[in-house]
Parts: C-alpha cells; sequence; structure tokens
C-alpha cells in the first residue's frame, strides 16, 4: 500500500536523513497518490543528496514534463 510505503521511508529517513533513495522511493509513492508536487520536491531532494544520480534527473524530467 502506498501509505505504508510511505510511513516505512518516513521511518527510514528518522534514522538516515541523507538518503537520497527514501527520497526517491517518496517520490514513486506520491505519483501513485497523485501528489505531483510532492513528488517532485522528494525527487529535488534525493538529487541534492546525490547530485550525480542521471537516473534521479530523468524521473524528474519526466514528471515535469507530465502534466
Amino acid at each position: 500500500k502506498p501509505v505504508d510505503a510511505l510511513g516505512f521511508a518516513q521511518v527510514n529517513l528518522s534514522y538516515n536523513p541523507n538518503s537520497a533513495r527514501t527520497y526517491q522511493v517518496m517520490s514513486q509513492v506520491y505519483q501513485r497518490q497523485n501528489q505531483r508536487e510532492a513528488a517532485i520536491g522528494a525527487l529535488q531532494k534525493a538529487i541534492q543528496l546525490d547530485p550525480m544520480n542521471m537516473g534521479y534527473k530523468n524521473q524528474l524530467q519526466q514528471l515535469q514534463a507530465a502534466k
């Protein structure tokens, strides 16, 4: 369930606040919940933490292009 996944991700962030992967997972959950702006914000945070990750950048580009 997306709600459960989001809860697990938030708990993970409490232990590892610099986990870019966790923010990417949160972005996916937000996308499934049709919370586009929250998804974009989570991906932006993932990129801030891991600026060399092209996968995150590509996902952000696709998300921003989708309307």
